[in-house]
């Protein structure tokens, strides 16, 4: 019986959501790095922060079912070259962002908001919906 993780999320909104709806369907579920996420925001998907939903890895097929319900994939589209190679993170200045935040840390001087965006890994732009 091992744990595996099914999800990650980058609110609490989100995660109970995702753990309801496991839930009423006889999933046991729970939830790692809710504190961390909630109280630094700024870090999140660095290091493997989010919160993660953890779930046996026996309802894993059943429960991917159920979060394909309610988290549809959206078909993105790149709005400058069209190209579906798609990715969500710190965008194409994901290293510089990353040494701000490791300066940050170091020197514990805070920084500013690094925020999460859609980016095309072709033509190297950062975009939003």
């Amino acid at each position: 019986m091992a744990v595996v993780r099914l999800t990650t999320c980058y609110d609490h909104f989100e995660s109970h959501r995702i753990v309801d709806v496991l839930e009423s369907e006889g999933i046991q579920c729970f939830v790692t790095n809710e504190n961390f996420t909630t109280l630094l925001p700024i870090y999140n998907g660095m290091l493997g922060s989010g919160i993660q939903v953890m779930i046996d890895e026996t309802d894993l097929e059943k429960a991917q079912v159920l979060l394909e319900e309610i988290q549809p994939k959206e078909n993105l589209v790149c709005p400058y070259c069209e190209s579906k190679n798609i990715a969500f993170g710190l965008g194409v200045e994901r290293n510089i962002k990353i040494a701000q935040i490791v300066t940050s840390l170091i020197t514990l001087v805070p920084m500013g908001r690094n925020t999460f965006t859609y980016y095309c890994k072709d033509c190297k732009k950062d975009f939003k919906i």
